[in-house]
């Protein structure tokens, strides 16, 4: 039997819109980037503010946004690039919302440096129907068709699999598949596709196989969402806090054991810190920061890291508080990674004391998703959060 990567190059090799698709996906890629640089806001919040701006005569038609046409060109449910004057019109509206964030909106480029960029995306889309008109078949550049059939691999139930988190979901979910042959596929999977296994050989022996699969690919989120109803999550712990924290989960594990596994937790932080970073976008719950891990001190010190680094523009922190009762998420808590790679669906993981349970198929993964939205849209916003910490931390 044929390989099915080699099956799924075949396939998109004969697609006449393949090449368009990738230019488009990599357009919508850099919308999403200004998305999360202007805050993130909702979009119902750039529809509202679209209909506030008026822009002098003779720069361009500005147009008011609706939100799922945002959305879907944002998150790249589109088959076409934007017209001109609604990307021109978006822009300008997410400078608008940066600077009323505080955020410096050249990050997010001016509406000319877009122009240059949308041009060149019209100019890649030409010269890839023009190479198409004149190539014979066949004569695809197979080394990247080839890589893009490994990503687009990822659809099947491997993609389920390889994912972040704590506790079941019940019947939206199924446990990993514990069958040696399978992991290991599934690990050569993340070391080709992906960033491979980063940490030291020395601390290998700390990483559950469950587990390994997601440290592999957590470095090559471009996003990672997700909501902590138990502990705060763990790329935002101090030393301190995740020593306290392991030493719960490994009673009886000798001190040097501990050591290592709180270096491991500490060397996957260094992934905010890089060039590049994906954005960590975390909805805690207000439990999370009156449990006391350790003694009162450690409890203030971890307060005063979320403060910290809910400054970072990489890092968004929101707090479900106790005021807003109950919520989609009560039954655990979940993360979800999303990849630059627009072929590559939404990872979810939901992760319980004896291993992880991964949704398996779209309807389900859009089920993790949509609950998350619901969080961030209910939770504190940000400022907000960031006035609550300052307050739990007096408190203490």
């Amino acid at each position: 039997m044929r390989p099915a990567i080699g099956i799924i190059a075949d396939w998109i090799m004969n697609m006449s819109d393949a090449r368009d698709a990738r230019v488009v996906l990599a357009f919508a890629a850099r919308l999403e980037d200004a998305w999360f640089r202007a805050g993130p806001p909702s979009f119902d919040e750039a529809e509202k503010m679209s209909r506030k701006i008026r822009m002098p005569v003779g720069e361009f038609r500005f147009e008011p946004l609706a939100s799922s046409t945002i959305q879907e060109h944002v998150r790249g449910r589109r088959k076409r690039l934007p017209r001109w004057e609604w990307t021109a019109s978006l822009v300008t509206t997410l400078r608008a919302l940066a600077a009323g964030r505080g955020r410096n909106p050249d990050t997010i480029g001016t509406v000319r440096e877009w122009k240059i960029r949308y041009e060149a995306a019209q100019a890649r889309l030409s010269a890839a129907g023009a190479r198409a008109d004149d190539a014979a078949p066949g004569r695809a550049d197979t080394a990247s068709v080839e890589r893009l059939a490994a990503t687009l691999a990822l659809s099947g139930p491997s993609a389920a699999v390889l994912g972040q988190g704590r506790a079941g979901a019940g019947a939206a979910a199924s446990s990993i598949d514990h069958d040696g042959s399978r992991r290991s596929e599934l690990l050569d999977l993340a070391r080709r596709t992906y960033a491979g296994l980063w940490w030291p050989p020395r601390l290998t022996d700390l990483v559950p196989d469950w587990f390994a699969p997601y440290l592999s690919l957590e470095p090559a989120a471009r996003v990672i969402r997700g909501y902590e109803p138990q502990y705060v999550h763990g790329l935002l712990q101090t030393p301190g806090y995740a020593e306290a924290v392991v030493r719960l989960e490994h009673q009886s594990a000798p001190a040097a054991q501990i050591e290592r596994r709180v270096e491991l937790r500490m060397l996957r932080q260094e992934l905010l810190t890089r060039p590049n970073a994906p954005h960590l976008w975390v909805v805690l719950d207000e439990a999370t920061l009156h449990r006391q891990y350790g003694d009162r001190r450690i409890l203030r010190g971890q307060i005063r890291h979320l403060i910290a680094l809910s400054e970072r523009k990489n890092v968004t922190i929101q707090v479900m508080a106790f005021t807003q009762g109950g919520h989609h998420a009560a039954e655990g808590a979940v993360a979800i990674l999303r990849f630059a790679e627009r072929q590559v669906p939404d990872v979810v993981y939901l992760e319980h004391p004896s291993g992880a349970r991964y949704p398996t198929d779209p309807a389900n993964i859009h089920y993790h998703s949509v609950t998350l939205d619901r969080l961030i849209a209910r939770a504190q916003q940000p400022h907000a959060a960031r006035e609550f910490l300052h307050r739990r931390l007096r408190e203490i």
